[in-house]
């Protein structure tokens, strides 16, 4: 299996093929298809599954409705036009490396401390202009601290 593929992507590869590959755990934001296709996915099927609930009141789902349920879904939400722009917002094609701002990775930026080690213990450093929750938790590393 993974010789086949080895010969799959050297056959690419010398066609003039470029393989894009996104890495595993990423950020929603990278997962194009998560962007545009399975959510309203998603969305779609739950409208689907609703509107058979309301016009059949009283009838359990079986697996020949869920399977119609899907292929409704299906058909509204997995469009070239929505695969397409899934991957244009996450910026990958047509590439476009300001697609995103710092503000989109504030979340992130909690961990982006300082640690160091005062007696076999790990301390965060926390800058005085951050938010009021890494405040406090300066607030209690100083206490903590003084306390020993």
């Amino acid at each position: 299996m993974r010789a086949t593929l080895g010969l799959k992507l050297n056959l690419a590869k010398d066609n003039g093929v470029i393989t894009v590959t996104l890495p595993p755990h990423c950020s929603h934001r990278l997962q194009p298809l998560d962007i545009s296709v399975f959510a309203p996915f998603k969305a779609n099927y739950n409208t689907a599954v609703d509107s058979w609930l309301l016009h059949h009141p009283g009838n359990p789902l079986s697996i020949y409705e869920i399977a119609a349920c899907v292929g409704i879904a299906f058909e509204r939400s997995m469009t070239p036009s929505n695969i397409k722009s899934g991957f244009k917002k996450a910026g990958i094609y047509p590439f476009d490396r300001n697609v995103f701002t710092d503000d989109d990775f504030l979340c992130s930026s909690v961990t982006d401390r300082e640690f160091i080690n005062i007696n076999n213990t790990e301390v965060s450093i926390v800058d005085e202009n951050t938010s009021s929750s890494s405040k406090v938790a300066q607030t209690v590393t100083n206490d903590t601290l003084n306390d020993q």
